[in-house]
């Protein structure tokens, strides 16, 4: 499939859903307890990408960070040294 078809399509299949939302929202607009569902049902996917961009967020703010005493050597480079050093 060529590029632009594929946006057409993701386009297509994204405003069906929203219409598909917005009918089923005013269907049951007149029954409280369908109207209190569907803010749930709207709701969930922002509080998911909500959720997603807060962790995306703090993994790019704390990925370099490192604990004070931290030594940037690892154990193998350790036992390496000490090994070397007792011959």
């Amino acid at each position: 499939m060529q590029q632009r078809t594929v946006g057409y399509l993701s386009l297509a299949v994204t405003w069906l859903v929203v219409v598909l939302c917005v009918i089923g929202f005013l269907r049951a607009r007149g029954n409280p307890q369908g109207t209190y569902y569907w803010c749930w049902v709207l709701l969930c996917p922002t509080g998911v990408w909500l959720w997603v961009v807060t962790a995306w967020c703090n993994y790019q703010l704390f990925r370099n960070a490192k604990p004070r005493g931290y030594k940037q050597y690892s154990y193998f480079t350790q036992y390496h040294a000490d090994y070397v050093s007792n011959l």
